[in-house]
């Protein structure tokens, strides 16, 4: 096997790592890019990362230019974390008939046209950008888009559920699950197992959470919780 390229989430170093030493004549390309962008950046590993290794998305393909905005829209700082911004060949013009979410999609500088990603990076030392997280709640399960606030919602929905707060946490070698914090309405009767078969109704399967917890503050709990991703992530 002469190549292996992976994307679409971020790969667990750990496992990446096995998989690089039980192939070393293999290369191994992290590419990055959204449905919207199609490929953007690339990254070959020069050698198995170490364990807790933060993989890079790698730098612009040679066609593509990009753009790292922070606040206030401007371009942002060496070591600042930004949205990234992507120009090339391959960007989509327009979602169909979406002609406000289009305009909020682009940044135009100097008579060219950006993809805004959505995604914020850094730059690293070395010249590589790296997936820091998203801007907004829209998180990668299985390699499907999923946005936390319509599980939230369809949490709600259920007559017994008073709250739900809705993460992406890690979970070891995987690259996260999905994790529900839901407070019940007063003598509510309602199992996990229960609320799983309800979501399932309601949602993809790939969009119901891998774990409910029934806490008395979800707000508390997965905030609790993100604090810990940001934590991992750096």
């Amino acid at each position: 096997m002469r190549s292996i390229i992976f994307g679409g989430e971020q790969f667990p170093a750990r496992p990446l790592r096995a998989l690089m030493q039980a192939l070393p004549e293999t290369g191994f390309y992290n590419v990055y890019g959204s449905t919207e962008v199609l490929v953007g950046t690339c990254h070959r590993l020069s050698a198995p990362p170490a364990a807790d290794a933060w993989i890079p998305i790698g730098r612009p393909r040679p066609d593509a230019e990009t753009l790292v905005l922070g606040e206030g829209e401007k371009p942002a700082a060496d070591g600042e974390v930004g949205v990234l911004c992507i120009q090339s060949p391959s960007v989509m013009f327009c979602y169909w008939r979406r002609a406000e979410l289009t305009e909020r999609a682009f940044y135009s500088r100097e008579a060219r046209s950006f993809y805004r990603t959505g995604d914020l990076v850094e730059l690293g030392r070395d010249g590589n950008y790296y997936f820091v997280g998203r801007r907004d709640r829209q998180v990668k399960s299985r390699g499907y888009r999923v946005e936390l606030e319509e599980i939230e919602a369809a949490l709600r929905t259920h007559p017994q559920v008073h709250d739900a707060r809705v993460h992406l946490v890690p979970h070891g070698d995987e690259v996260g699950r999905i994790t529900a914090a839901v407070m019940l309405r007063d003598h509510a009767t309602l199992t996990v197992p229960g609320l799983k078969t309800y979501l399932a109704g309601r949602l993809p399967l790939y969009a119901v959470p891998t774990t409910i917890a029934f806490v008395g503050d979800p707000l508390s709990v997965v905030g609790a919780v993100g604090a810990e991703r940001r934590e991992l992530q750096r």
